[in-house]
């Protein structure tokens, strides 16, 4: 019998130390020869890589995390945090998720009231007096919840690295999601989508990078599914510019069923703002919607890299072309060598890198009189 590892962690552990090392090996720089200056250029190299992918053909899906946008009454305009390139599809929806709020016990790991994180009736929160501290919700025995949004409304302007975790006895905990830094408001409830979820009894936030946590109000929220969808249509900077003599008057009576938002519009600037129409005017309602995120930056040797295993190759190949651009200045051949190795492994990656769904039509007959 033929004996083989059994295991499958290529990728999953490959650190970033590595694929350097071996994109610089691609260009005659061969182990411990590497100087400073030549690993610093070849972290410049990476993140000059990683950022060109936002731009190619494709999405890369990877790249594409789901978000949720508080709306807020008479706020026509929605700034997206930095690392958002675009919305690339057409899955912009309106939505009410349920607060799961009452009957637990909350706790807090360093200090303040939790329960004021829970309690819509008080703007007090629960100010820690430790970093890296946690805030959590017990369900109670025989309750377990399965959160898909993560709302955090802060006491005042702090950056946070917030990980949402999950427990079902309470001792043990799994991270759902993994800390990114990000500017919390006190004003703005920021909105953490988890990709996957499960049943537990047990849900809490932590910080992990330092910071002490003082949090106004703390929502675990499910899809309410006494709620409906509604889906907005995108639309062009032409209708946009239509839209924006009659934004300011337009009204939005969003009621039990959904909301009467019709369509938005993503003004790709520096911010990414998304636009909506009508102007909302009732609380409680998001946008939840795709958008294509810029890959976590190449800052520390020692991470794993920030994408699934089938596009370690393409990565090393095009840092590894950038590299003979500076290196290899005077082998024009091996530059094109090396520029053709990675323009076709980054082709097989994003070769298998698709949705596989039927595609389907619905035309908009609303102009004819015709309901689709």
């Amino acid at each position: 019998m033929v004996s083989t590892s059994n295991s499958y962690v290529f990728g999953q552990n490959t650190e970033i130390d590595d694929l350097l090392t071996e994109a610089l090996e691609h260009v005659g720089i061969i182990g411990n020869t590497a100087t400073a200056l030549q690993i610093k250029s070849a972290i410049y190299s990476a993140n000059l890589e990683l950022t060109s992918w936002a731009g190619r053909d494709g999405n890369n899906l990877f790249m594409i995390n789901p978000m949720m946008v508080s709306l807020v009454p008479g706020q026509s305009k929605y700034e997206l945090p930095p690392y958002v390139v675009q919305i690339p599809y057409n899955e912009m929806v309106v939505l009410a998720p349920k607060r799961l709020n009452i009957g637990g016990t909350p706790y807090s790991s360093s200090g303040g009231v939790a329960g004021n994180c829970f309690d819509p009736a008080t703007n007090a929160g629960c100010i820690q007096n430790a970093p890296n501290g946690y805030i959590s919700y017990n369900y109670g025995a025989g309750n377990a919840n399965s959160i898909l949004y993560i709302g955090v409304l802060s006491v005042d302007l702090e950056t946070y690295s917030l990980a949402v975790e999950y427990s079902v006895d309470g001792d043990t905990w799994v991270t759902l999601y993994n800390p990114i830094q990000q500017t919390y408001y006190p004003s703005i409830i920021n909105w953490i989508v988890l990709k996957k979820s499960v049943a537990a009894q047990f849900w809490r936030i932590r910080e992990t990078q330092g910071a002490t946590l003082k949090i106004q109000q703390l929502y675990f929220n499910i899809d309410n599914y006494n709620q409906n969808y509604q889906t907005l249509a995108a639309v062009s900077r032409f209708d946009f510019i239509n839209w924006s003599p009659t934004v300011a008057n337009s009204g939005n009576a969003n009621s039990t069923q959904g909301s009467t938002l019709s369509g938005y519009y993503v003004d790709q600037g520096m911010p990414t703002v998304i636009n909506v129409y009508p102007v909302p005017s009732t609380i409680g309602f998001c946008l939840k919607f795709n958008a294509l995120w810029y890959p976590q930056d190449i800052t520390y040797l020692f991470y794993n890299a920030p994408m699934p295993p089938k596009f370690l190759e393409a990565f090393v190949k095009g840092i590894a072309y950038r590299l003979s651009l500076k290196f290899l200045i005077q082998d024009k051949a091996q530059q094109q060598i090396l520029k053709q190795e990675s323009v076709e492994a980054y082709q097989r990656a994003i070769h298998s890198d698709y949705q596989n769904v039927i595609l389907s039509f619905m035309p908009d007959m609303s102009s004819f009189g015709v309901r689709s």
